[in-house]
Order: C-alpha cells, then sequence, then structure tokens
C-alpha cells in the first residue's frame, strides 16, 4: 500500500478558479482526510438541487469549506524533488481501497496509463515521495486579449512542468495518483 508522508500543510482552492491557489498554515498533526460532510454528494455545483447556499463536494478529504467563497481547504503533502521539497495535493488513487482510506476519489482507469510517459516514477524514502519532476512555478503568466478578447494576440504560460514532471505518479505498487505540485522553491 502506497504510504505518503505524515508531514503535511493544508492547501486552500477556490473551487471556480483552481489558480486563485493560496496557502493556508495549518498544523501536521491535523487530519489530513477528516471529511466535513458526511453527505457531500458527487459534484462540484453550487446550489445544486435547488438550494442557493448549499455547495455539494466531491473529494471527502476536504478539511474545511467557507460557502461564502466558495473556498475548500485540502490536505498538502510534502514531497522531494533533487534535494528540495515539493507540496502536492492528493485528489485521485487509480486503486479503490487506496482512494477511500486516503478520502478521495477512485479513477480505477488511471492504471491504465502505468508504464507510460504519462505517470512519473516516483520512489519513497523514509516515508517522503521523491519525484523524478516537477513545476517550475517562476514564470509569470501573460494574456493579452485581442480585439474581439478570442484568439488573445499574446500568451505566455506561467507556471510549467520539466520534460519528467506529471501530476499523475506511481511508487511501484501499481497504484497511480493524481497529486498535482502546488509549491515548491520556485513558487507557488
Amino acid at each position: 500500500m502506497n504510504t505518503l508522508a505524515h508531514t503535511h500543510r493544508h492547501t486552500r482552492i477556490r473551487l471556480a478558479a483552481l489558480a486563485a491557489l493560496t496557502l493556508a498554515a495549518c498544523s501536521s498533526d491535523q487530519a489530513a482526510t477528516a471529511p466535513i460532510e458526511a453527505n457531500a454528494a458527487p459534484s462540484l455545483a453550487r446550489g445544486s438541487g435547488g438550494d442557493a447556499d448549499r455547495v455539494d463536494l466531491f473529494i471527502e478529504s476536504v478539511i474545511s469549506l467557507d460557502p461564502v467563497t466558495v473556498n475548500v481547504t485540502l490536505p498538502m503533502f510534502k514531497g522531494r524533488y533533487n534535494g528540495s521539497d515539493v507540496w502536492y495535493i492528493v485528489t485521485e488513487s487509480s486503486n479503490q481501497d487506496d482512494a477511500k482510506r486516503r478520502g478521495v476519489n477512485s479513477a480505477p482507469k488511471l492504471a491504465n496509463a502505468l508504464g507510460t510517459a504519462a505517470v512519473q516514477r516516483a520512489t519513497m524514502s523514509g516515508g517522503v515521495v521523491q519525484f523524478a519532476g516537477t513545476v517550475d512555478f517562476s514564470p509569470t503568466r501573460v494574456v493579452v486579449p485581442g480585439p474581439q478578447g478570442f484568439p488573445p494576440t499574446a500568451f505566455t504560460p506561467g507556471a510549467r512542468g520539466d520534460a519528467t514532471y506529471s501530476p499523475l505518479f506511481t511508487v511501484g505498487d501499481g497504484i497511480v495518483l493524481n497529486a498535482s505540485h502546488v509549491a515548491n522553491a520556485s513558487g507557488v
């Protein structure tokens, strides 16, 4: 069974715009997979089912929810890349039992990517994931609207994964995790 490091922080993500990521400092001894709603439906819609004040969650590992700003706090885990800290969140596992244990979505078809370049091969050292690739968060994203808005007249992507980065990784146990890097020494 894939065991992630117990050292983690939490990250707050605005559901409507995942790019608006901010880190929330929390103590590392808080539960990493505490569900906030027992009846969380598999939906991301605000006000679904005719209730304008209800926000349905699709990941049990959400630690807190601010229904006014539609921000959620997720467990964020510390890994390593080339000797430096990397922070990541886990949203899916290819193994149903592993997904249930983590409080994340089960996505069995992720296992179909095993053995391809879509899945980075990581290792474990002292309970910490050692990644083969990561993201450079330092570039500034630039979008200059065109005369009608789209297509843009200029575009420069912000964060970029290196040649070996993929949000999908395995440590060789047959389980693929979707674990996006959200912070490292280059930024957030």
